[in-house]
């Protein structure tokens, strides 16, 4: 980043960073450098998108859309989980992204982050919860979806009513201008 700066006659400038330390790391090299914190108008900043920017956004979602879709096809009863993950990864990879995290599991290990090492079979009737992250040419994707193999317990029926009613009642608060914090 010093050499970049030199080179664009920045040295002695006064340049804003999302990262202040940061900002006063390069200082350390180029002594006469006015590092800013901006990271508050750089997030303003990236909020804006341009069509090209939204087009590969849109990719990496249908990709990572794809790539849960293919380990949910894995995901059959007696199968070892460990196979759902690298269904994941593989179409991932087919499709020239890159997996970042892939959070989940089947049933009582449905929560936190994915335990391939223990290997245990995907049970009927269980959930089976993805939180599946991927890169793409500079982008993140992230999506996650729970499912079931079979059918749900009646307990898992009114989970699903619960947050369902809760998501469209959000939907009804969801317009122009409202805050999201108080």
């Amino acid at each position: 980043v010093a050499r970049a700066l030199r080179r664009m006659g920045l040295a002695h400038a006064r340049v804003g960073f999302d990262d202040i330390r940061f900002g006063l790391l390069v200082q350390a090299i180029l002594k006469n450098l006015q590092p800013v914190d901006a990271a508050e108008l750089l997030v303003r900043i990236r909020l804006v998108k341009s069509a090209e920017e939204i087009t590969l956004m849109r990719r990496a979602a249908t990709i990572n859309q794809g790539a849960v879709e293919a380990a949910i096809a894995t995901a059959k009863t007696g199968v070892p989980w460990s196979e759902v993950p690298r269904a994941w990864r593989q179409h991932l990879l087919s499709q020239k992204a890159r997996p970042f995290s892939l959070l989940g599991g089947a049933g009582a290990k449905a929560a936190g982050p994915l335990r391939t090492s223990v290997p245990y079979a995907i049970e009927p009737g269980v959930p089976i919860a993805f939180d599946a992250m991927l890169t793409y040419r500079g982008y993140f994707g992230d999506l996650q979806r729970t499912c079931v193999i079979g059918d749900p317990s009646p307990k898992l029926k009114r989970y699903w009513a619960a947050v369902q009613a809760g998501v469209l009642a959000t939907y009804e608060k969801i317009a122009p201008d409202v805050q999201t914090a108080t």
